[in-house]
């Protein structure tokens, strides 16, 4: 079939878990282990997943894919030295995280396209509509918290929030 043959989403209810961290790193072991695998920072308001795989800049993000200066999600993906294909977020901008209904759903159509086994999205830490409806797009999601309260609780909120958008999207 046309498309990745699974995409994991990396979520959670609060920042400074280790979302990216566990993003990046899960697909250096699957890139490793002779997976095509692509990540992409969907956390649009504080992308940094480009940072654990070792790139201090790029050229292109998401930003660029949805303002059609390119065509196809697939073009600013960059190389990785650890062998992962990187599609960087868009947060240089005020309100990259806040994606209007159908440029979100053109950026989950393009997701749905990537030709990959494994497409890994690092999601934000909160519960808006953009970062659990991109959740849900996964065929499998990962909620991270740490033991701090704050932490667990909001991954306990996440999980509810994402279970109620589901049910109301059906």
């Amino acid at each position: 079939k046309p498309g990745p043959g699974r995409v994991i989403a990396v979520g959670g209810g609060k920042g400074g878990v280790g979302k990216s961290l566990l993003a990046a790193n899960l697909g250096v072991y699957l890139a490793s282990h002779g997976q095509r695998t692509v990540v992409i920072d969907l956390d649009l308001g504080a992308a940094n997943l480009h940072l654990y795989l070792g790139n201090w800049a790029l050229k292109y993000c998401i930003n660029d894919f949805l303002d059609k200066k390119v065509n196809d999600l697939a073009e600013i993906a960059v190389s990785t030295d650890s062998g992962v294909r990187l599609i960087g977020g868009g947060s240089s901008r005020l309100g990259s995280a806040n994606l209007p209904f159908a440029r979100k759903l053109k950026l989950m159509r393009a997701i749905r396209r990537l030709d990959a086994d494994v497409v890994i999205l690092d999601l934000g830490g909160d519960t808006s509509y953009n970062i659990l409806d991109f959740f849900l797009l996964a065929d499998y999601g990962l909620v991270l918290t740490t033991c701090d309260p704050a932490a667990y609780l909001d991954a306990y909120t996440f999980i509810k929030m994402a279970l109620y958008r589901r049910l109301t999207r059906l």
